[in-house]
């Protein structure tokens, strides 16, 4: 108790209590997570608020723990207490190796001291590449555009050589495997590190997270101080400084094809998304952060207003609010940097980063936001020490995070086999539940084969199968007594051999609800974006799902290659394409029907100008104008393309306006 007084000595006398509170019940905070426990993380606002506290009086008390070449055993705040570590996350003076160029030695200026071209980002990764082993650059794909998708991953110089990665991404598979026993597990969250992920620019006129992940990479390779050997001690840092190639390079959210790749994750109908995503499969993280920038002031990170969507693994949320964001706030309070939790960011719609790497990995999936108009020294700044915090506080507790993670696999299995829906909750601002989850079990989902949906049938099971979702096809009838159609009444009925099955008892349990539900059970009447994202409803796909303790017989079914586009009929008609100038939604609706040409369909079209359209569209058949600002279009045609377009119709020509009035200049 003496220590404890000499600890809190230096606060002031209003702060003791609380810093002698948390020191005396910091056994409590450094238990593991029990499973029986149903890792106790959606707390209430009180609770949450009392853990925040206790993470910022950690850090800034007693400093976090570091160093060492073995992994971290006991709590940062228990090693402060007992003295036997010094390091901190930002205590130190940083040593850099002088072999290690700079960002002033590559690209002649500092990072943050002006935005980053996406050809400079790449060229920087490789430099590192080649003046450091702890760096190993690759690509994970290309944009729309053809620019490649630039990725890094730092570590030990054994674990990032190629060997060392093929190795860690077979463990790590290993510990995300239900089947794997718990004492396999420990063993590995004890000899692995954990895999920690940056992710910036997704929108490509939010640049500043790019240029912040790559601040942490060139100083997780240079630097020789005990806080960035912690880091890489005890974990792999995969960085992907510029998730929208095209965008970064227009100056423009969305990419080439106009589509905002943060709302693509499930979907993964553009490139950029589908190779991050087959990364993620072969690195799949404890930690990912997708750095943002809005339009309101200061800096935002989790913890995230309600509502939370019911499957979100429960231990991925303890790790937010006990360890990544006290980390966070501890050095923002220190560095006196304003920022906010909560409202308006929310974790309920499974197509962003943060969700999907939470849902379909169980990762802490982690949106940061930095004001747009701040500068880019201070925007950059500023992530780089959310992103250094969080990255510290995650390696020097990996051992935790990485069995807690096994350990969330082997839940979600379970909860697959008695066919348990996890609860809704409220856990930010108390407000009232708006919807219960239905009291029901979810043991199997059916989808019988259709020939008149086989290629969205296809396109669904491909899209589990490339989460890891075990998908099994009937070898044999079915009869299920209890199968609950979309849309329809629960009954009897009897599923032909070949039908897809897909049960619920795998480590993707949560995943497979979250795509598959037919009621998504909103917590809050409102939220941030969508609503409703069911796969086999956007698809049109028949099927459903049963509670019944069933036993069929099935195989693996084999893996759905990518979908062929289905090419244009012969004799088609000639296609133009307008884009109504002046607002996002034009170029949003016409960049999908541009994919939906070029990659889905494989129809030729033409793109047609305002000249095009005054010369009498010579050569078109059909015009699509897809929706937009239709004032921007009839002011951009003027008096002369209006007199144009309506003679081109009179004359034969087909216009397809589905947002056209009746009686409006368009019609």
């Amino acid at each position: 108790m003496l220590l404890v007084d000499m600890l809190c000595l230096t606060h002031k006398v209003s702060d003791r209590l609380l810093c002698k509170w948390h020191i005396m019940n910091s056994r409590r905070l450094e238990e593991p997570m029990s499973q029986t426990a149903h890792f106790p993380c959606r707390t209430t606002a009180v609770q949450r608020s009392f853990a925040l506290l206790s993470g910022i009086f950690t850090a800034l008390l007693l400093g976090s723990c570091g160093g060492g070449d073995t992994a971290v055993k006991t709590s940062p705040l228990a090693l402060a207490v007992k003295g036997v570590d010094a390091c901190s996350a930002f205590g130190g003076t940083p040593t850099y190796n002088p072999q290690v160029r700079s960002p002033l030695a590559v690209l002649g200026f500092d990072l943050g001291s002006r935005e980053v071209t996406h050809a400079q980002a790449g060229e920087f990764m490789a430099a590192l590449a080649v003046d450091s082993r702890r760096v190993f650059v690759g690509t994970a794909g290309n944009s729309v555009a053809g620019k490649p998708l630039y990725y890094a991953i730092v570590g030990k110089e054994s674990q990032v050589s190629a060997p060392g990665l093929e190795d860690l991404s077979r463990a790590i598979r290993q510990l995300m495997d239900p089947e794997t026993t718990l004492a396999q597990g420990q063993a590995l969250a004890a000899s692995l590190p954990a895999v920690l992920w940056l992710g910036g620019n997704v929108h490509g006129n939010e640049e500043s997270g790019a240029d912040a992940s790559l601040r942490v990479l060139y100083e997780l390779a240079a630097r020789e101080d005990c806080a960035a050997q912690r880091i890489r001690d005890n974990s792999v840092v995969v960085v992907l400084p510029i998730q929208n190639p095209d965008g970064r390079a227009a100056g423009t959210r969305r990419n080439a094809f106009g589509f905002d790749l943060n709302r693509d994750w499930f979907a993964r109908t553009q490139p950029e998304t589908d190779g991050k995503l087959e990364l993620m499969r072969q690195y799949p993280p404890q930690l990912f952060i997708d750095a943002h920038e809005m339009g309101s002031k200061n800096f935002f990170f989790p913890p995230t207003a309600d509502p939370t969507y019911h499957e979100v693994p429960d231990v991925t949320q303890s790790w937010v609010n006990r360890l990544f964001s006290p980390a966070i706030s501890a050095e923002f309070d220190r560095q006196k940097i304003p920022y906010f939790h909560g409202a308006p960011y929310d974790l309920y719609a499974i197509e962003y980063g943060d969700s999907v790497s939470t849902v379909g990995f169980h990762a802490a999936g982690m949106t940061f936001e930095k004001h747009s108009g701040s500068t880019i020294t201070q925007r950059t700044r500023e992530h780089y020490l959310a992103m250094w915090a969080s990255l510290y506080a995650g390696a020097s507790d990996k051992q935790r995070l990485l069995t807690d993670w096994h350990q969330s696999h082997v839940a979600a299995r379970d909860q697959g086999s008695q066919g348990v829906l996890e609860p809704n909750g409220l856990y930010f601002d108390g407000k009232r539940l708006y919807q219960q989850v239905a009291n029901l079990q979810v043991r199997h989902y059916f989808f019988p084969a259709d020939p008149t949906r086989a290629r969205e049938l296809a396109q669904l099971v491909r899209r589990l199968q490339r989460m890891d979702v075990k998908v099994m096809q009937l070898s044999a009838p079915l009869t299920v007594p209890d199968f609950r159609p979309y849309g329809g009444a629960q009954g009897a009925v009897t599923l032909p051999a070949g039908s897809y099955w897909v049960p619920m008892n795998q480590a993707r349990k949560h995943w497979i609800q979250a795509m598959l539900h037919e009621q998504p059970y909103s917590p809050l009447s409102v939220s941030y974006d969508v609503s409703a994202w069911s796969n086999p409803l956007l698809l049109n796909v028949a099927g459903g799902s049963s509670s019944a303790a069933l036993s069929p017989e099935a195989q693996v079914a084999a893996p759905v290659l990518e979908l062929a586009p289905l090419g244009a009929p012969s004799g088609a008609l000639r296609i133009g394409l307008f884009e109504m100038p002046g607002s996002t939604s034009s170029s949003e609706s016409a960049g999908s029907v541009r994919h939906l040409f070029e990659r889905v369909w494989g129809v030729a079209y033409t793109p047609v100008t305002v000249a095009d359209i005054v010369s009498g569209l010579p050569g078109i058949d059909v015009l699509l104008v897809p929706d937009g600002y239709v004032n921007g279009g009839l002011q951009a045609l003027g008096n002369k393309g209006q007199k144009a377009l309506a003679a081109w119709v009179e004359a034969g020509g087909a216009m397809l306006a589905t947002w056209a009035a009746p009686n409006s200049p368009w019609a």
